[in-house]
């Protein structure tokens, strides 16, 4: 029962990931200019967040307003969260672009 509850306590908190983007997670860009790409959230400051987009490997900077936005309209769509090994390719990739 406990590894049920476990499940379910993970998909809700992806299908209630509101507004902001949460670590590790990777979103779906469903139209638009980036049609096709698929956007891992890195971090944020207080004006934009910071996606590694995939496949293209480029750094995205999306204001805080159109992410919500983005988001409202299905422009994104929260696809998962990404495992951790995953993620860290991911990172490395950010942390060499952004550099």
């Amino acid at each position: 029962l406990s590894m049920i509850q476990k499940i379910l306590s993970k998909v809700s908190s992806l299908l209630s990931s509101g507004t902001e983007p949460k670590n590790k997670m990777i979103y779906a860009v469903n139209s638009g200019d980036y049609l096709g790409e698929f956007f891992v959230y890195m971090e944020s400051n207080e004006n934009e967040y910071r996606f590694l987009s995939l496949p293209k490997m480029q750094l995205r900077k999306v204001p805080k307003d159109k992410f919500k936005f983005a988001i409202d309209n299905k422009v994104l769509e929260l696809v998962e969260k990404l495992p951790s090994e995953t993620y860290q390719v991911c990172k490395a990739q950010y942390e060499n672009i952004n550099n």
